[in-house]
């Protein structure tokens, strides 16, 4: 039997619990209870789940420093600082400064197999948790434009990445040495009134078994042997919500990445205009999927018979939801808007043991509710996909607003 994963536990109907006006609009990182984000003041804020309420606060000593949350690593945060381009390894617990390493900022960081993997804009490297010289780095031209817009991925002692004009690579993850190459430029990309380019790599890049799953603009999905690098499969289509359990979901249904085969998805899995890009972020839960629309909604399917399952809007929303994924932990969904608020919705009904548990505590505690703060956003079984869901407040609760717990932070009640 499969363990449960807490951060993949997410059903329906959800209520939204609190949201923070404080950050630069960035997803995120989501570690020990805690919500650590970007503050517009150039602090790392590290905010509760449970109420969006500060925890701790860090700023780097001197004049000017400033700091944003990079990599969680077990118990610690490596947090950029700035404006001396290093880095700052952070208790969790309490953000007290641990030590300064002298690494210069990266792009994207990455822990896996205890090494620490980054890419820059011209190259790409591995590290050993704190050592000041990387264990391999590979240059990859003195232009940034080398580097692709995709992301890069780490499994079975490999590391995947795309390069400009369809190169898809894979080196050893402990040495750095290029194990294969394998092109995917006669995949071009260009319509009527565009110039047609060659495919190249572009999102994330997933890892199923023996498949690398990659992503070429605008819609072409391939399925490479990561021990070979031989292509085995092209989809014509577009990606959606990535990979989970076996699947990879495209507009069309999902994908299984062994043999290549497309399940098509049944009538009410998507909505009728998500191949028009008007959705943004994805999540799929253990029982649902959670999309974001651009026009301020979020919307949920049961992922096994494809029913719309949940519809709300925002109360007092600010801006369309952007394109940044959804993340959840916890029994919690969690979103950012484009005027780069942050919200925070928890499950009405939890089945997520780590809530559970928390929503019995303040029982426990005689509260008159079994949570102290937040409204439901009612569910709308029948809206038409496109149009904006009402809401209202749930039995007992209220959409009103109360005063900020914390800097930046507002509860709903």
């Amino acid at each position: 039997m499969n363990p449960v994963k807490p951060s993949l536990c997410l059903r329906p109907p959800l209520r939204l619990v609190w949201s923070w006006a404080g950050g630069y609009g960035a997803r995120p990182k989501l570690a020990g209870g805690l919500a650590l984000v970007h503050s517009r003041q150039g602090t790392v804020e590290a905010l509760s789940e449970e109420k969006g309420e500060m925890t701790w606060s860090f700023r780097p000593p001197g004049r000017g420093g400033s700091a944003a949350p990079g990599l969680v690593v077990n118990d610690s945060l490596l947090a950029t600082l700035g404006p001396k381009e290093r880095y700052g390894l952070l208790a969790l617990d309490s953000g007290r400064l641990i030590k300064e390493i002298g690494w210069r900022h990266q792009g994207r960081l990455k822990f896996e197999g205890g090494l620490i993997f980054c890419d820059g804009s011209s190259d790409l490297c591995a590290r050993v948790p704190w050592e000041v010289k990387p264990l391999w780095q590979i240059d990859l031209g003195q232009e940034p434009s080398q580097w692709t817009a995709g992301d890069f991925a780490v499994a079975s002692g490999r590391l995947v990445y795309g390069l400009k004009e369809g190169p898809v690579v894979c080196v050893d993850a402990k040495t750095g040495q290029e194990l294969w190459r394998t092109s995917i430029a006669d995949l071009t990309t260009g319509g009527v009134n565009e110039v047609e380019r060659p495919g190249e790599v572009r999102g994330p890049i997933a890892v199923e078994g023996d498949v690398a799953i990659v992503e070429s603009y605008p819609q072409h999905v391939v399925g490479i042997s990561l021990k070979t690098g031989k292509r085995l499969w092209t989809h014509v289509g577009f990606p959606m919500a990535g990979l989970y359990r076996g699947r990879y979901y495209v507009s069309a249904g999902w994908l299984h990445p062994q043999p290549g085969r497309l399940t098509r998805r049944k009538a009410l899995q998507w909505p009728k205009d998500v191949d028009k890009g008007t959705w943004g972020g994805f999540l799929i839960s253990e029982t649902h999927i959670f999309v974001a629309s651009l026009l301020g909604e979020i919307v949920a399917w049961d992922r096994e018979t494809g029913k719309h399952a949940w519809h709300a809007q925002v109360p007092g929303a600010n801006g369309q939801i952007s394109s940044e994924p959804l993340v959840s932990a916890n029994g919690r969904l969690y979103y950012v808007d484009q005027n780069q608020r942050l919200y925070c919705f928890e499950e009405v009904n939890p089945t997520d043991p780590i809530l559970k548990a928390q929503r019995a505590a303040t029982a426990d505690r005689g509260g008159g509710r079994v949570v102290a703060a937040g409204a439901d956003v009612a569910t709308v079984p029948k809206a038409a996909f496109g149009t904006k869901a009402k809401t209202r407040p749930a039995r007992g609760g209220s959409l009103a607003s109360r005063a900020p717990a914390s800097r930046g932070s507002r509860r709903t009640s």
